[in-house]
Order: C-alpha cells, then sequence, then structure tokens
C-alpha cells in the first residue's frame, strides 16, 4: 500500500505558533491546520508486477531489488531463464521500453527519491547507488530528467 508524506516539521511549527496564540491571545481556538502533503511514498507491498510474462516479471523483480548496483542488461539477463534477445523482445512488448531503459528509469528514481527525502551530499548520493562519483550521477540524471540533480533538489525537495 503506498502512503502520502506530509510536512510535519513545518507542521510542528504551525501547531506551536498557533498554541502559542491561543495561549497569548485566546484566538484561534476553532482553527484548523491543514497538514500540506509532500509526495507519494510507494511501499513494496503496493509494488505489485502485473505482467503475464514471467521471464519480463522476474527481470523487473531483479532490477528493483538490484536497482541501488550498478548493474547492465547483461546481469538482468544472467539472472533470467531466457535469451538476451528474446528478453528484450518482451520487454519491449510488455513495457514499451528496453532493458537498459528500465534499469535507468529505477536508478533515477532512486536518485530522485534521495535528493528529495534526504538531506545526503550527491557525494553520498552517488557512493550509496555504486556511481563512480559525482561527475558520472550528475551526468546520468541530467540526460534522463534535463535538470542538474541541485536543480532538481531545489525544486522539489521538501
Amino acid at each position: 500500500m503506498s502512503s502520502v508524506a506530509l510536512s510535519l516539521h513545518k507542521s510542528g511549527y504551525d501547531a506551536a505558533a498557533l498554541l502559542d496564540r491561543i495561549m497569548t491571545t485566546g484566538a484561534g481556538r476553532t482553527q484548523t491546520l491543514h497538514i500540506q502533503p509532500t509526495h507519494v511514498v510507494a511501499r513494496l507491498s503496493s509494488d505489485v508486477l502485473a505482467i503475464d510474462d514471467q521471464s519480463v516479471a522476474g527481470a523487473l523483480r531483479y532490477i528493483r531489488q538490484h536497482g541501488t548496483e550498478n548493474i547492465g542488461p547483461k546481469e538482468v539477463v544472467a539472472n533470467s531463464d531466457v535469451s538476451r534477445r528474446l528478453l528484450e523482445r518482451r520487454f519491449r512488448k510488455a513495457l514499451g521500453r528496453t532493458i537498459h531503459d528500465e534499469i535507468q528509469r529505477v536508478r533515477v528514481a532512486l536518485v530522485k527519491a534521495m535528493l528529495v527525502e534526504t538531506r545526503m551530499s550527491l557525494k553520498e548520493i552517488a557512493h550509496a547507488l555504486d556511481f563512480a562519483g559525482v561527475p558520472q550521477v550528475s551526468r546520468y540524471f541530467h540526460k534522463a530528467t534535463g535538470l542538474s540533480p541541485m536543480q532538481y533538489r531545489k525544486q522539489f525537495a521538501r
């Protein structure tokens, strides 16, 4: 099941300010505070692969489980029960993208989540996701999103 992440830090400050106002002036007793959602958090329990092709479903599971590693189509195929050519063909049919595209999609999603949900430096993110360094993760991310990692963090971070 997915859930909605809330800006609890800001809400705590807003609640404290309201409490202070109530205690100081008595005003605001009936005021309602609205907690703004920041993003949707996908949980593994909602990460169901609704794909009939078991080879593709298995490859997708492998990619998601190893998304923090510097894997490529070669590793995905090695953990599959079919040839690379057949798996690529099935991938395109089921998902409309290649194995490489899916690996990139998953890794970029991980970078996005770390940029928005943590205060990790780009160097720490690069290390956590098995990139060679900051320049590599920056190029990879920019090619996929059109934004630098820092532009993305500035635009979407809480």
